[in-house]
C-alpha cells in the first residue's frame, strides 16, 4: 500500500460509530490494496471471503461495500481457485441402479461375411 499525499491524508475523514469505534474511510483506488494485505497476509493467509471481510476492520479500515468486495477479491483470487475446495453446489446427485436393470442389445445386418460371419 503507498503512502497517501498530504492533502489526500487531511481530506481523510474518520467513520465513528455508536459504541464509539473510529475506522478509517479509504479511497476506492485502495480497497484492492487492503484487501489483498488481509487475504494473503505472509503469517497464513488465503482466507475465505467472511475471514478476509473481518480481518479488515481489525486493521482499521471500513467502506460502505466491504462484503461484496472481499467476496469478489476472494472469488478472483488465482491461487485460490488452483488450490481451493472444488465447489458441489451446482453438482447433481448420483441415483444408483439395480444391477442388470437396463440390457440393451443392437443387431446389425447384413454385412459382406468375413471369417463366415455377417451379424456383428
Amino acid at each position: 500500500m503507498s503512502k497517501p499525499s498530504t492533502t489526500i491524508g487531511m481530506i481523510r475523514t474518520l467513520l465513528a460509530y455508536s459504541h464509539q469505534i473510529f475506522r478509517r474511510c479509504i479511497l476506492k483506488s485502495e480497497v484492492e490494496d487492503i484487501l489483498g494485505h488481509c487475504h494473503s497476509s505472509h503469517i497464513g493467509g488465503h482466507h475465505g471471503a467472511q475471514r478476509t471481510t473481518f480481518k479488515v476492520p481489525q486493521n482499521g479500515f471500513y467502506w460502505p461495500s466491504i462484503f461484496k468486495d472481499s467476496r469478489d477479491f476472494v472469488l478472483r483470487c488465482d491461487e485460490c481457485q488452483r488450490i481451493g475446495n472444488i465447489s458441489r453446489k451446482h453438482e447433481m446427485p448420483l441415483h444408483s441402479l439395480e444391477v442388470f436393470y437396463w440390457w440393451g442389445i443392437d443387431f446389425m445386418a447384413p454385412f459382406s461375411p468375413s471369417y463366415a460371419n455377417k451379424y456383428i
